[in-house]
């Protein structure tokens, strides 16, 4: 016979496991993190820029600079580029020296993942490029340039290849990103469709309901409970 105790017992069984994780993980990403990354080369050694942010604007929306949401600079590998992101498509990547459309190459992610993790003399295992999610790229752009440096950490590096976004790194860094993967529910996204991923989110959201409101009817008095029962 099903009853409130036993449907709260097994809400609470299954449903406390998920809470947990989801508590251990928030810890977890507001800890330190213990790897090193230069979103700067310095102030004094960026290349000057040849174009004027118009000209980049007119590159990357096609001369329709209402399509524009914003633009940013950005110096990474003794290089100069302008980030315009569009409101009706990806961010653009202007070269600031020659006026022309970026796309990230394996020579350049490469380049870009050395500068940004601080390892110019580490060899370089592959650079491969990534047009699809999979259990080792679960979130991000795409497409993306893979790089796998042959160093003691294992680092692996994510370039985006339209905007030259970067993501990754050594072993702690993944093992960081798993377990934020973990409390923001990424696996869903792999495993099931971004429709499915929402069901299953508003699924546990009700029977988390359902636990707290059973919680507190077996909280009554049992007097209560049989007078009510009848």
């Amino acid at each position: 016979m099903i009853t409130f105790r036993s449907i709260h017992k097994w809400i609470g069984i299954s449903l406390g496991i998920i809470l947990l994780v989801w508590l251990v993980s928030g810890i977890w990403m507001v800890l330190p993190a213990s790897y090193q990354q230069n979103w700067e080369d310095g102030f004094s050694q960026w290349p000057a820029a040849a174009i004027a942010p118009a000209e980049a604007v007119a590159v990357a929306s096609d001369h329709a600079p209402e399509r524009v949401r914003n633009l940013n600079m950005w110096a990474v590998a003794s290089r100069l580029f302008y980030r315009v992101s569009l409101k009706d498509g990806p961010v653009q990547l202007v070269d600031a020296t020659t006026g022309q459309l970026v796309t990230i190459t394996p020579d350049l992610a490469e380049q870009i993942a050395r500068a940004i993790f601080v390892m110019p003399e580490a060899p370089v295992d592959t650079v491969e490029r990534v047009d699809e999610y999979s259990m080792r790229y679960g979130a991000g752009p795409l497409p993306v340039m893979r790089v796998v440096f042959a160093d003691d950490d294992n680092t692996v590096v994510y370039v985006g290849v339209a905007d030259g976004a970067v993501l990754g790194g050594g072993t702690s860094h993944r093992i960081r990103a798993i377990v934020s993967g973990l409390h923001s529910f990424y696996p869903l996204r792999i495993l099931i469709s971004a429709r499915g991923e929402k069901g299953a989110l508003i699924l546990a959201g009700v029977l988390m309901i359902v636990g707290v409101l059973t919680g507190y009817w077996l909280a009554l008095p049992v007097r209560w409970r049989l007078r009510w029962a009848k």
